[in-house]
């Protein structure tokens, strides 16, 4: 009797780690449309009387709901095509410096060159809010855009999507396509390129230092220190009148 040869073992279908990267990302931004959706319905507001307070509220409270369910993920994910070196003090802290180093060079870089072209980009609407939000609750303001979200789309940019791009892509394209997406999400013409440059130096700062945390805090430091000169700039430009007036 013939033995039927061995039928070949099937195939698993697993989804593409990249796409379950964009639906991380899709499901942070749908569930924060949904938050404030929530809270029009529940107070039943129109959106032209929806608070900043209430609106930051509930993208803060998104963040916390979307780094728990971040975290597990990122800590169960293979550091192996990360970094051959493990992360140290000493590494991070110069990683860091490097970053805030090329952050605000190109900042400055990029601003002169919108200064000789005559270019003066409008203020963001996020940027308006948040200037209106810091004058009345100053702590919200700096946890929200300055802790909370660097935390969050730091685990969702880098920790998952730049690092399974890795595994399919060489790394400076990873580094490139994840930055963009990056700042495509943000829906904001007028910071577009800051913001894919911005997303670069985070994901080099990742992959140098092998610790999230350095591009978590240079995104932070990158936001609150946007915060601050938002809610303080009438009394930044004041003090530096003064003192161009001393000294003349």
């Amino acid at each position: 009797m013939e033995e039927l040869p061995d039928s070949p073992p099937k195939k698993s279908k697993k989804i593409s780690p990249v796409f379950l990267s964009f639906g991380y990302i899709i499901g942070y931004f749908i569930t924060m449309s949904l938050s404030i959706v929530f809270i029009l319905k529940y107070y039943n507001l129109k959106t032209s009387e929806l608070s900043n307070t209430i609106k930051f509220s509930g993208v803060a409270l998104n963040a916390i709901l979307w780094i728990l369910i971040a975290m597990p993920i990122i800590m169960k994910m293979d550091d192996q095509d990360l970094t051959r070196t493990k992360p140290t003090w000493l590494n991070s802290l110069k990683c860091y410096g490097l970053g805030v180093a090329s952050m605000y060079g190109f900042l400055m870089v990029y601003g002169i060159i919108l200064h000789i072209l005559g270019i003066d980009p409008d203020k963001q609407s996020v940027a308006k809010d948040l200037q209106e939000l810091g004058k009345s609750n100053l702590f919200l303001a700096i946890v929200g855009p300055a802790i909370l979200i660097p935390i969050i789309e730091e685990f969702l940019f880098r920790g998952i999507l730049y690092r399974n791009f890795k595994k399919f892509c060489t790394l400076p394209f990873s580094i490139f396509i994840s930055a963009v997406i990056f700042g495509l999400v943000h829906q904001e013409a007028e910071v577009f390129i800051p913001l894919i440059t911005l997303g670069i130096i985070f994901a080099w700062a990742y992959e140098k230092s092998g610790c999230i945390w350095v591009s978590i805090a240079l995104h932070a430091t990158n936001n609150f220190l946007s915060v601050i000169f938002l809610i303080y700039h009438d009394d930044i430009v004041k003090w530096a009148e003064s003192v161009e007036k001393m000294n003349t």
